[in-house]
């Protein structure tokens, strides 16, 4: 039988402004999805100062939105949300033994989806703002995709050559920093990678999609576990026929399991930023991000 994981995370968002702020609106995306691996247990939010008005929806691609707006004067504003998932420790089915379809078939097979398949699958080939097709990147891209090879066996060793290639390196890209700089530069972070190993993917025909979630991070031998120093993460899925969508993880190497927390899906991060809105007033903001992963 097999077992689960209990996860519960905290994510903090906080904004202090220099001025006194009269309005805002939000939107979060930060209520963790249901999977064929991951059940949500429970998920709410605490926002301060109490907002006038908040809602939830199911947006287009099934993630869980929650919306508010403070509609009276302040200075700062805390988001917190606190969530609990249980993931299964089931062998995931590209684990075992399976057919791993030759890439050309399956790019040439996409365009033809109809109906819900073209929605919940064709769409996903398509560029999009964070993607663009980029004929440096194709080139690379097409190094691990010689003909014949199988979708799953394309991914991964495009997915070793990403963490080979490219250095881990907060604080050397922004949220808008495009494709060309970051295969020009060699180092990004995780929102980056999976940019780049998106782009590529939908550059030879490929349906692949964004994920963002957490990740488990546990601590050096001997040393405690501090709060509040893990951080959310982001991967990609890519559709493989006969395993669904199989997930890669460019920054780590690996095919995400039990310690990956899928959070929300889309064409790229921003379609799932974790908290985005408009404020009415003056002067500047300053951000903060506090996030916990811990076993339940």
């Amino acid at each position: 039988m097999p077992e689960e994981f209990r996860y519960r995370v905290i994510h903090e968002t906080s904004y202090l402004y220099s001025g006194r702020i009269d309005l805002c609106h939000n939107l979060c995306c930060l209520c963790p999805r249901d999977t064929p691996f991951q059940s949500r247990i429970i998920h709410f939010m605490s926002i301060e100062p109490r907002p006038e008005v908040i809602g939830d929806h199911v947006d287009f691609f099934g993630n869980h939105r929650n919306v508010f707006s403070v509609q009276h004067s302040h200075e700062k504003l805390l988001v917190r949300s606190t969530s609990e998932v249980a993931i299964s420790t089931a062998a995931r089915p590209w684990e075992g033994e399976f057919e791993d379809p030759p890439w050309e078939e399956v790019a040439a097979g996409l365009p033809g989806l109809r109906g819900e398949a073209a929605r919940g699958i064709g769409g996903f080939r398509l560029a999009s703002p964070a993607t663009p097709p980029v004929a440096e990147l194709r080139e690379y891209t097409l190094a691990s995709f010689p003909s014949g090879i199988g979708v799953f066996g394309g991914c991964q060793a495009l997915m070793k050559r990403i963490h080979t290639d490219f250095r881990y390196a907060p604080g050397s890209t922004a949220v808008h920093t495009g494709i060309k700089e970051i295969l020009a530069g060699r180092q990004g972070v995780c929102q980056d990678f999976a940019h780049l190993f998106l782009s590529g993917l939908r550059s030879i025909g490929l349906a692949a999609r964004y994920v963002s979630g957490y990740l488990e991070t546990l601590p050096p031998p001997g040393k405690p576990r501090l709060q509040g120093a893990d951080a959310s993460h982001a991967w990609i899925e890519v559709h493989v026929p006969g395993l669904d969508w199989v997930p890669f993880d460019p920054t780590n190497n690996l095919c995400p399991g039990s310690r990956h927390i899928v959070a929300a899906i889309g064409r790229d991060y921003f379609d799932v930023q974790p908290l985005r809105g408009i404020f009415l007033g003056s002067g500047s903001q300053f951000l903060g991000v506090r996030v916990d992963v811990s076993r339940a």
